[in-house]
C-alpha cells in the first residue's frame, strides 16, 4: 500500500488554528498561561511530526 505525502504549510498553522485551540484549551484549564502553553506544545508536536503525516488514498 502506498501512501500519498501531503504538503503542509506550518507557517500558516498559527493564523488558521491558534484561536480555536486557545478557546478549547482555556475552556478546559481556565488558566490563561496554561492554555497558551498547551497551544504552543500542540504546534510544536505538530511541527515535530509533520514528516509522518500522510493522506490515505
Amino acid at each position: 500500500m502506498s501512501h500519498k505525502k501531503h504538503t503542509l504549510n506550518p507557517e500558516s498553522w498559527v493564523q488558521l488554528h491558534a484561536d480555536y485551540l486557545y478557546n478549547y484549551a482555556i475552556s478546559r484549564v481556565s488558566k490563561v498561561e496554561v492554555a497558551k502553553d498547551l497551544v504552543q506544545e500542540t504546534f510544536f508536536a505538530g511541527l515535530k511530526s509533520k514528516d509522518n503525516f500522510f493522506v490515505y488514498p
